[in-house]
């Protein structure tokens, strides 16, 4: 049951845990959520807060200035305080609008202070809400059975996503991913993992599969650098193709584009040439007729050559026209030339 929480400065210790000294950073107010900063090889206190990520650690006992020592400690029980008005009225003041609210739950706010919704860019449950003047602060406490859903899940060490059963149990249940999964590092996953839709994105490292399936029912799995290693079970395509290198078709006569460099498959239904682009160092091509009819291979322009693999010499075209299934082969090796690396059929060069 929700409520809203409302702050006070000079909130009252009735009970810490977990007492020590601490340095502050910046000035506190008794009930303060804390969070340790490093520098300079030393530890000093600043405020706990959600929109800077900064998870609350401990809670101020007194008030403090810059600089300050003063008592913090894990866990507090604390008070809203009375105020006195003129004439010397006592005032109770309240962390609460009503008394129906005990174990409401406290998150991490802004600036040290607790808030009764958890952020959006940091969610930390730091305490309770025990009746409508006292709260505990146990900011430490780890929590067990909690589903984070929230834009940005960070973790500084390993990170362990698991089912909501227990794992050796024959029923249970996968961990679902409903949107994009974009990993930076490694992926470990110890149960099969499932993705129904969205892309998964492994920019930089290893997605290792130690034991389950991988299976993409649609969307796609783009790995651009590292290592995809299947140690136990396997990969399953419901549709798609795994191409070795990239495969290009051609039916009829047509002029190859840089993109399409690789392996080309010609498989015309009627006397089919092909035109090369234009050559620069390092291009490639393996190109495989299947003859039913004639297919010839030529060079753009009147500056680009073939080199004639029986003598060398520099010719414009390569024709296949014995109706034979031939291969061949060619690499330009500078901004004029195609060598041809390897045939296999019957090429005549002209």
């Amino acid at each position: 049951m929700g409520f809203t929480y409302t702050d006070a400065n000079k909130k009252v210790v009735l009970h810490s845990w977990g007492r020590f000294k601490g340095t502050l950073l910046e000035a506190v107010a008794t009930g303060d959520l804390l969070n340790f900063y490093a520098t300079d090889n030393a530890y000093t206190l600043q405020f706990a807060d959600q929109s800077d990520s900064q998870a609350a650690q401990c809670v101020a006992c007194e008030d403090g200035a810059v600089g300050d020592e003063i008592w913090v400690a894990l866990a507090a029980e604390l008070k809203a305080p009375t105020t006195i008005a003129t004439g010397g009225v006592a005032t109770q003041t309240n962390f609460a609008a009503a008394a129906d609210f005990f174990g409401s739950p406290l998150y991490l706010g802004e600036s040290g202070k607790p808030a009764s919704s958890a952020g959006a860019t940091y969610s930390q449950l730091v305490g309770y809400l025990l009746a409508r003047d006292r709260i505990i602060l146990q900011p430490n406490t780890a929590l067990t059975g909690v589903a984070g859903s929230f834009t940005t899940l960070a973790s500084s060490g390993a990170t362990t996503m698991t089912a909501t059963t227990d794992a050796s149990s024959s029923t249970a249940a996968a961990v679902a991913v409903t949107g994009g999964l974009a990993v930076a590092k490694k992926l470990h996953i110890g149960t099969d993992f499932t993705m129904n839709k969205g892309t998964f994105t492994n920019t930089e490292g290893d997605a290792v599969l130690t034991k389950g399936d991988l299976t993409l029912t649609a969307g796609a799995a783009t790995l651009t650098k590292g290592d995809l290693t299947l140690t136990a079970g396997n990969i399953t395509l419901t549709a798609g193709v795994v191409n070795n290198v990239r495969k290009t078709s051609k039916t009829a006569t047509a002029t190859l584009t840089d993109a399409e460099q690789g392996y080309v498959e010609v498989s015309p239904a009627a006397d089919t040439t092909l035109t090369l682009p234009t050559a620069a160092a390092g291009k490639y091509f393996l190109i495989k007729h299947l003859a039913t009819t004639n297919a010839v291979i030529v060079v753009p322009g009147t500056s680009d050559k073939l080199l004639d693999p029986a003598d060398g010499v520099a010719k414009d075209k390569a024709t296949d026209d014995k109706g034979l299934d031939c291969v061949i082969e060619l690499r330009a090796v500078d901004a004029v030339n195609w060598l041809v690396l390897h045939q296999d059929g019957d090429w005549t060069y002209a």
